[in-house]
């Protein structure tokens, strides 16, 4: 499985059924599971698994099974972060490379462009970012520190909010990682920009140990991610489902 096949309404979920023996074989073949990203990607990937080991069954029906809930199935997941760096930083012309006189003033434009404004593909990196790590800050490692590192303002706030509701009631989500398609360019509001984005993602509850059906499900919807400096880095300030 590739970058290619998770689209649209896709899920990038690979199930692999077997013993522990055979799934653990399978997982240390290098050749058995292959990661590939797209090629002009940079940014963080993420990587979920989950282990359910289906329950126990016992041939004795009149056996007294102690702890009560024994037989129950056993869910655990863990994320794992694939950070993709770029291979070449942008380019920048200096003074003398661009051959400016020094008695006529440069085209201050050209020589210092504003390294703090936001491309396109820039504002979706750090959308989608945001989105994978959700796995992270509420599965069952609870990482507020993500939350730091990709949000800010009152968002940051509300998210961090969730992680601690998720904590005190013996809760996690596993999240899918995210389908991100950009609608129309960056709007610059000088201090901030604002970018629509169509998102499809997919996210499971566990609570006490037991799903949640009131909250799995599919999400797909448009979505207006407002973005904001916070000390030199771009991270998500709102976001808001729109029409």
């Amino acid at each position: 499985m590739t970058w290619r096949d998770i689209r649209e309404d896709k899920l990038g979920v690979i199930i692999l059924n077997g013993t522990v023996s055979q799934i653990n074989n399978t997982l240390k073949d290098k050749q058995a599971l292959i990661y590939q990203t797209q090629t002009d990607f940079n940014g963080i990937d993420t990587l979920t698994v989950t282990v359910n080991d289906n329950g126990k069954q016992v041939s004795n029906l009149e056996a007294i099974i102690y702890p009560p809930g024994a037989l129950n199935s056993q869910t655990d997941s863990k994320v794992i972060n694939i950070n993709i760096e770029p291979l070449n930083d942008n380019p920048q012309l200096s003074r003398s490379q661009l051959g400016s006189s020094p008695n006529k003033p440069p085209d201050q434009g050209s020589l210092q462009p504003n390294t703090q404004r936001l491309t396109k593909q820039q504002a979706v990196n750090v959308v989608e970012s945001w989105l994978k790590v959700k796995a992270q800050a509420f599965g069952n490692t609870y990482n507020e520190q993500v939350v730091y590192q990709y949000t800010t303002d009152s968002y940051r706030d509300k998210q961090l909010g969730k992680v601690g509701w998720l904590r005190r009631n013996n809760a996690y989500e596993i999240w899918v990682t995210p389908s991100v398609e950009p609608l129309g360019d960056v709007l610059d509001r000088g201090n901030e920009v604002v970018i629509n984005i169509q998102a499809r993602e997919s996210v499971t509850r566990y609570q006490g140990g037991v799903l949640d059906p009131n909250y799995t499900r599919s999400l797909s919807g448009t979505y207006r991610f407002t973005l904001q400096l916070d000390d030199g880095i771009w991270k998500v300030a709102n976001s808001e489902e729109i029409n």
